[in-house]
């Protein structure tokens, strides 16, 4: 590739990276972007390069050609270039330029070094890279021009300091960095947030894995072979996600060489052992982690040392949950698109940002080993039971710090000494908890934790250290007179200090020092911008001048002196600010590097911290809500008493309450009557069957997470997946109907469910037509009794399904109950129904459709008209009577023996006419209830009209029978190969809209 190739591929990059997401160039930067310079990477000719300062520039920017590049110039840090007009835009800065008349004029925008960390932000949020080039030596001691280099660089996935703040309860959902190989169709996929030091890799993935994965971590930016780019960007197009993921490519010798990337391994971690770590048996693991530890090592400038331990785990060992669930249920957004209001909102009552994470990670990955739940149960129980206990633990944790970002803080070189401060309390704070928990005998598995003190006696040097050096309140910002460091603890700083603020009394004490010595009482010391500091002596008395005054300056009426102790008091005066600010910084480097030291025992700590503040969440839920432990059992079953929505209970009023349901769901072992493994679900609109359904998911989900549940009493076996179709939504940029995403996510859930499975299905089939929708719900029923035999509830307003159960014995029918009710307004009688949200066995007569448009506001007049529309159609489906049968399902045929069977039929419906005893008036809604219009040309229609009337006066049999199906045949068969030419015209990523 020639350079002008490369350089125009780097602004390439840039510009599509700027245009991603459907957004528009802005007109008024046009013409700016039209005039760059295709010579260099910032879009500037090379001759516009050749000043000393734009040489620096030039450097810096070949550096990080992929980066927006902030270069410092005094008070600004200034964008040149195509980095200037894509800044201009995402941060509404002002666009000027410098060299207009030339051929290619220099856009430049700047931004003040005081705020320019929100212009960083800003970009960095926008997606793109972003680096630092900073001024590294004092420009009033520079010979020539000011030395600068790139002091830092931040990315969507690695921000630093830029990270936004929030309190703990709404931090945000990790800040991922992602790493992705494939190995044989397979892929291995790491991860890390080096905000919290959390690093982790799982493998063995499939597409589909590989897909829910990310869409359940969120990267922000993903590493990965250039070769697998194009496959890993239409994969993550199927994801709506609301940040962009930016793909970067893995540099190759990481992928061929093994020996450079254990060495690359070995500066990031103190056990130089890869084997030592056990993940030598997972395929690329090595280049997988390297990929991510390269990246980290050439952005942030430095090796980070709060990366302790790298987590494996299989996605089998954990209760599997698809994105798709996650959103019918809530799990981190509501449908909305609020975090108030979803599941992780509503459970996370934690005190500590640790705790929080913790959760958001049991959310995200329940348990599936029974054992595990078990364990974190009798915690739970421990707690509850015992009394006084929570409120002790509430406030220790109260006084601790998020210990796994001070840490990274620490490792960023960005660690400041109030945050120094608030780790020596969390330190403090440790023994605290041991003290506390070992006191309560009732919870031995809490006491487990603590009882091997290892973690809290390895780190008491560490808090007597920061005790000894830190001031009790220390100021977090150097250089403005603050205090950061207690006296005492550094000599050299203790007499910078108080030369910096004690100068004018040091001053005054030298004046009355020499003026009792001297005998001369108007001896004073002024100053003067000539040669600094003086004594003065009146001419009256100059012959009584101590022998070690120097004579500096003659005046009328007195006499200038200086003496080797004032000068030497100010010169360490003058240097004392300077020396205080380079002492502390000192000190402040000697604890970050010390804090490190500590790096392993810390997240430790962490991990303790974490583990006390979410049991302590667990028991505070059950205890608030009245929520019960539930009875892990070895079975199929679901078993509830009083269950209720873990959410909607608790925003129910008191004119209003939540009503709790009993709910029992598959097949207990010890029970003679067997109860059905399907629930089909009837009932109105509006009865509550969407919560019914939801109500068993999310129950079920917060027991595999070791958490008390909302009921009364609860019986649950373990599931390995959860599957839901609940609502409906199109997929536009995907070109995907609302039927088809329903249609897709039943597939899904068909393919992938197992007997031990839970699943969720709402009104399927409500997509499409009402026949093809109910042809669908029936066989998609059928396959759930007789192939996937996994725990389900299913809802629809098909009470035609109802035909299923007779011939099914593992389906039950239950309902909505609906109270209905007649008043009467001004002798007008008006029906009236009224929901009680009871979930009882039978199947509901009808869906109240037309009630539930009126409570919409549908008008009077609208509402009065579908009645009567209703009362005709019912009217004439009672006289029709129409009658599903359920029949095996037939086998595949060929169109040879689908013709053979099509005469059999003909031949069947001709005998069944000549033997049935029906009135013309029945027999005429037969013919023409099989008889497709569509498919009738306007003379077949017309001929058709005529034969119905010769029936009519039985002047014509069994002939127009056969005649009707001869037209239904005929579109069949037309219509299947209008379907196939269809599919075929369709690419392979084309949906039907």
């Amino acid at each position: 590739m020639t350079h002008e190739q490369n350089t125009n591929e780097q602004l390439s990059l840039l510009i599509s990276q700027w245009l991603s997401q459907g957004k528009e160039l802005p007109p008024h930067l046009k013409p700016a972007l039209e005039r760059l310079s295709k010579e260099h990477c910032s879009g500037i000719a090379i001759k516009q390069l050749d000043s000393p300062m734009m040489k620096q520039f030039r450097t810096a920017k070949e550096e990080v050609p992929d980066a927006l590049l902030f270069f410092r110039m005094g008070d600004f840090y200034e964008l040149f270039g195509l980095d200037a007009i894509i800044a201009s835009d995402i941060c509404g800065l002002t666009l000027t330029s410098r060299d207009k008349s030339s051929e290619f004029p220099v856009p430049m925008a700047g931004v003040p070094v005081v705020g320019y960390k929100n212009a960083l932000k800003k970009c960095v949020v926008a997606g793109f890279k972003v680096a630092v080039c900073d001024q590294i030596e004092d420009p009033r001691q520079a010979k020539g021009i000011v030395k600068r280099e790139i002091t830092r660089i931040a990315t969507p996935a690695v921000p630093g300091d830029l990270e936004e703040e929030e309190s703990p309860n709404e931090r945000s959902f990790g800040c991922y960095l992602a790493s992705v190989i494939e190995c044989k169709k397979q892929y291995t996929l790491s991860y890390i947030d080096v905000s919290t030091g959390e690093f982790r890799i799982t493998y063995e993935l499939n597409e589909s894995l590989l897909l829910q994965e990310l869409s359940t971590i969120s990267p922000k930016e993903l590493l990965a072979p250039h070769n697998i780019h194009q496959k890993l960007s239409s994969l993550l197009k199927s994801i709506q996600q609301k940040n962009i993921i930016a793909i970067n490519s893995i540099e190759n010798w990481i992928l061929k060489s093994e020996l450079a990337c254990k060495e690359l391994f070995c500066e990031f971690f103190k056990e130089k052992d890869f084997h030592s770590f056990g993940l030598t048996h997972i395929p690329q693991s090595l280049p997988a982690i390297c990929a991510i530890l390269q990246y980290l090592k050439s952005t942030q400038k430095n090796v980070l040392k709060n990366i302790q331990f790298i987590t494996k785990y299989e996605l089998s060992t954990h209760l599997i949950i698809d994105e798709a669930t996650r959103r019918h249920l809530d799990f981190f957004y509501t449908a909305s698109g609020e975090k108030k209001g979803s599941l992780f909102h509503f459970l996370n009552k934690c005190i500590t940002a640790t705790g929080s994470r913790k959760l958001l990670h049991r959310l995200k990955y329940p348990y599936k080993n029974a054992e595990e739940v078990n364990i974190s149960l009798h915690k739970i129980s421990e707690v509850v039971n015992c009394t006084g206990l929570i409120p002790e633990l509430v406030e220790l944790l109260r006084n601790t710090g998020d210990i796994d970002r001070l840490l990274s803080r620490a490792a960023q070189r960005n660690l400041d000494a109030r945050a120094m401060a608030w780790l020596r309390q969390t330190l403090g704070t440790l023994p605290l908890f041991q003290n506390v928990i070992l006191n309560w005998k009732q919870a031995p598995l809490l006491n487990e934790l603590l009882k091997d003190n290892e973690t809290i006696l390895a780190l008491k040097p560490l808090f007597e250290l920061l005790e000894k050096s830190l001031a009790e309140d220390p100021s977090p910002i150097i250089g403005k007179g603050g205090i950061i460091f207690k006296e005492g603890y550094s000599n050299e700083l203790d007499e910078a200090i108080s030369l910096s603020t004690n100068f004018n009394q040091m001053l005054s004490d030298l004046e009355k020092k020499e003026r009792e010595l001297s005998q001369i009482h108007t001896l004073k010391i002024g100053y003067t911008g000539a040669f600094g500091y003086y004594f003065e002596i009146s001419k009256g008395k100059i012959a009584q001048a101590p022998k070690h005054f120097i004579r500096k300056q003659t005046l009328t009426n007195c006499e200038r002196f200086v003496t080797p102790e004032l000068k030497e008091l100010e010169e360490k005066a003058l240097a004392a600010s300077d020396n205080r600010i380079i002492l502390e910084k000192e000190l402040l480097e000697g604890l970050r590097i010390k804090i490190l030291d500590f790096s392993n025992y810390l997240c430790q700590a962490s991990c303790l911290i974490a583990e006390i503040d979410l049991t302590v969440t667990f028991a505070n839920l059950a205890l608030q809500y009245n929520w019960c432990k539930p009875t892990l059992v070895n079975e199929n079953l679901t078993q509830l008493t009083d269950s209720t929505h873990p959410i909607l209970a608790h925003l129910s009023t008191n004119s209003e309450p939540f009503i709790a349901n009993n709910i029992t769901l598959g097949i207990e072992k010890s029970d003679e009557n067997k109860n059905p493994l399907i629930h089909l679900i009837t009932g109105p609109n509006m009865a509550g069957k969407s919560t019914i359904m939801r109500q068993v998911a999310l129950t079920q989900v917060l027991c595999q997470m070791g958490s008390f549940v909302p009921a009364k009493t609860a019986k649950i076996g373990m599931v390995d997946r959860i599957f839901t179709r609940i609502g409906s939504a199109d997929n536009a940029l995907k070109n995907q109907s609302t039927f088809m995403v329903e249609m897709l996510e039943t597939a899904h859930m068909l393919r992938f469910a197992s007997p031990q499975s839970l699943l969720l299905l709402d009104e399927i089939g409500r997509g499409t037509s009402t026949f093809d929708g109910l042809s669908l719900a029936w066989a998609i029923l059928e396959n759930l009794h007789d192939e996937v035999k996994a725990r389900t509830l299913f809802s629809t307003h098909y009470h035609e399904l109802q035909e299923v159960i007779s011939q099914k014995s593992n389906i039950q029918p239950m309902h909505m109950q609906v109270s209905e009710n007649i008043i009467i307004n001004d002798n007008i009688e008006k029906r009236a129904i009224e929901f009680t949200r009871k979930y009882n066995s039978g199947s509901a007569g009808q869906s109240y459709g037309i009630h539930v448009a009126e409570l919409a506001g549908i008008p009077e007049k609208i509402i009065q008209r579908a009645e009567e529309l209703l009362d005709t159609l019912e009217n004439k489906a009672d006289s029709k009577k129409m009658n599903f049968t359920l029949q095996p399902p037939a086998p595949i045929m060929d169109s040879q023996n689908r013709d053979d069977v099509g005469k059999v039929e003909q031949k069947a419906f001709i005998n069944k006419e000549n033997n049935n005893e029906k009135s013309n008036e029945i027999k005429l809604l037969d013919i023409i209830s099989v008889t497709d219009p569509d498919s009738l040309s306007p003379r077949e229609a017309l001929d058709f009209l005529y034969s119905l009337k010769k029936f009519n006066k039985n002047e014509l049999g069994s002939e127009l029978l056969l005649k009707a199906l001869g037209y239904q045949k005929s579109s069949y068969k037309s219509q299947m190969s209008a379907k196939k030419t269809k599919e075929t015209v369709l690419g392979s990523d084309q949906t039907l809209f």
